[in-house]
């Protein structure tokens, strides 16, 4: 087995904390943005670093969404993106919820792509944070509008040359109100490899 190969107990455990950390916090993003969520798919790439951007652009659109990331011990670059089109129906659901608290900012569509994205990255690394006995801190979202291959490129450019990437998928979405969202998480293979196996050992 290659020292960066997982092996098939290892993707389902990240595949089962991704999912532990979306279903930690679907009800409070089904409050702010008006709508339930539902996890449709999820899914564990080892993907070599040259090729990361190409395995995320599968299909050319528009987007809102935020970047963030995490420069610790395990370091990684977190990337949550709607599809333009339901951008504005969003948008008008969490400022109706916030009480019209964020019409008033300068950009309400930023600030709430920015605290739904926040939503998301933190409950699923606080899963994993809990699991692999790490701390780990996320920065601050950074709003993103525009086409996806330009958010792509946004967290490729900010993420460290490595010699590979786990890439972790999930896909959600809300037939109440025709939503759609993708959340991209990229991690250091050789450290979550690493953590992964010491988090096991340490289980009774």
């Amino acid at each position: 087995m290659s020292p960066l190969a997982f092996s098939d107990a290892e993707r389902a455990e990240l595949a089962r904390l991704t999912e532990e950390g979306v279903a930690l916090v679907s009800d409070k993003l089904g409050r702010l943005s008006g709508t339930a969520w539902n996890l449709v798919t999820s899914s564990v790439e080892e993907v070599p670093a040259d090729l990361v951007g190409a395995s995320l652009l599968r299909e050319a659109s528009s987007c809102v969404g935020a970047f963030l990331f995490s420069q610790s011990l395990l370091p990684i670059d977190v990337l949550v993106l709607f599809p333009e089109q339901c951008a504005a129906r969003l948008t008008e659901a969490v400022v109706k919820a916030s009480g019209g608290v964020l019409a008033k900012l300068p950009d309400p569509q930023a600030a709430v792509f920015k605290e739904l994205s926040n939503i998301l990255g933190q409950g699923v690394l606080k899963v994993l944070a809990n699991s692999l006995k790490i701390s780990l801190i996320l920065s601050s979202p950074r709003f993103l509008r525009g086409p996806k291959a330009e958010a792509v490129a946004r967290v490729l450019a900010a993420a460290k040359a490595r010699n590979a990437f786990i890439v972790l998928r999930v896909d959600m979405t809300s037939a109440a109100s025709s939503a759609e969202c993708g959340m991209v998480l990229l991690f250091d293979a050789l450290p979550m490899r690493q953590l992964l196996k010491n988090a096991a050992a340490a289980r009774p």
